[in-house]
């Protein structure tokens, strides 16, 4: 009796050997059975640090659904950072990313394609809410070093949105038709004279049409969009539940006319030219109609 006991326990203790310890990444990974509902995914990343060299992985992400605050937006060429603020990080929020990840395994002839479906952005990193200035300096009034400096705070804001503003006026002048987005971002800028413990200021593009992304990744403005609503936006970062919540703050839109282009007619004697441009002039020889 004690023989059969002991062959049946060592039977079982062969069988629970055998039993996989990674039962889902088990094979050829076109044979994996992940749970594409969990996004990063637990299960790839114990994957590839249990093979290591052995396993190669390739991802791609796209925006499958652009939508935000105000509802669905058109989809936009700017590249949309899910993790940091960008000029449409307000409009885009809500947005949907599909991330297709590609496995293929040492040794194994197919390879495993796992798509996923989640949020541009985590309600926890990012939070955004639409305030004013001025209900956002008696909503917070610890970030200020006395009530003189809370009662600045609109007034200072709405100076630096005509700071913002003057920053473009050369660049109007001389006829750039692409504008570095940088000339109107807040993120540099300070508020004068308000001393305010405040993360960081941002400039938040409200009229997407007026941007335009340039081979280098980089945000432009463009010449010719009209007028181009923007907002400023502060961060303040909270507690609760032993997590970090930034909730960004979006102020009063302002706006920013960037022209259209216009056309003159030029004269050199009997000969007549259309000139057509932002910030059209004469060829040389030539004379305004």
């Amino acid at each position: 009796m004690k023989r059969i006991v002991f062959a049946v326990l060592i039977s079982l203790s062969s069988t629970l050997i055998q039993v996989p310890a990674n039962a889902s990444t088990d094979g050829c990974p076109d044979t994996w059975l992940i749970d594409t509902t969990e996004y990063p995914n637990q299960e790839l990343a114990e994957a590839k640090k249990r093979l290591g060299v052995n396993m190669a992985i390739v991802e791609r992400a796209k925006v499958i659904e652009y939508k935000g605050p105000l509802g669905v937006m058109p989809a936009h060429n700017v590249v949309i950072a899910p993790h940091k603020l960008n000029p449409l990080g307000y409009l885009y929020s809500d947005s949907k990313i599909q991330t297709e990840i590609t496995v293929e395994l040492r040794g194994c002839t197919n390879k495993g394609t796992f798509k996923f479906k989640s949020n541009w952005i985590n309600p926890e990193l990012r939070i955004f809410q639409v305030t004013t200035a001025v209900e956002f300096a008696n909503r917070f009034p610890d970030l200020f070093s006395d009530f003189k400096q809370q009662d600045l705070f609109a007034g200072s804001v709405r100076d630096l949105e005509k700071s913002l503003q003057g920053r473009l006026e050369y660049p109007l002048r001389i006829g750039m038709e692409q504008i570095p987005f940088g000339l109107v971002d807040a993120y540099f800028q300070r508020l004068q004279p308000v001393n305010a413990r405040i993360g960081r200021f941002y400039t938040f593009a409200l009229t997407p049409k007026c941007l335009n992304q340039t081979l280098e990744n980089s945000v432009e403005l463009v010449r010719g969009s009209g007028e181009c609503k923007f907002a400023l936006g502060a961060t303040v970062r909270t507690f609760a539940m032993e997590k970090s919540y930034e909730t960004t703050y979006i102020f009063e839109p302002f706006t920013i006319n960037l022209p259209s282009k216009q056309s003159i007619t030029c004269v050199k004697g009997k000969t007549t030219k259309k000139v057509t441009a932002v910030n059209p002039k004469c060829p040389a020889g030539y004379k305004k109609k």
